[in-house]
């Protein structure tokens, strides 16, 4: 199995994940990320979308690719006080136009408020 070093938005060394998640874990980001919205819910989300497709911790999966894509300036998180406070996350345009996000793992409106 084929592992990558991932980058961290902080210039830390970044985790070592395979390959075959990293790029199921950064489409399913890359695809959800049509809106902003909270880490929270992307974590749940990513839980029962791609329970069948990665055995490992899909959460720490979620973070350690989501730290990747801050480094790689392609997603950016910020935070919201109101009505709560929350991390979001959002595609920059940079994270638009880089990558193209297969159909397949297209998530809908419906699944998201699940």
């Amino acid at each position: 199995m084929r592992k990558i070093l991932t980058w961290h938005p902080l210039g830390r060394t970044g985790a070592y994940i395979s390959k075959k998640d990293y790029d199921v874990t950064r489409d399913f980001i890359l695809s959800a990320l049509s809106d902003e919205m909270t880490l929270l819910d992307l974590i749940e989300l990513g839980e029962r979308v791609l329970a069948r497709i990665i055995e490992d911790n899909i959460a720490w999966n979620i973070l350690v690719v989501k730290l990747d894509l801050e480094a790689r300036g392609i997603i950016v998180s910020f935070l919201k006080l109101a009505p709560y406070k929350a991390q979001f996350l959002k595609l920059r345009r940079k994270g638009v136009r880089k990558f193209v996000v297969d159909n397949s793992m297209s998530i809908t409106n419906q699944q998201r408020t699940k």
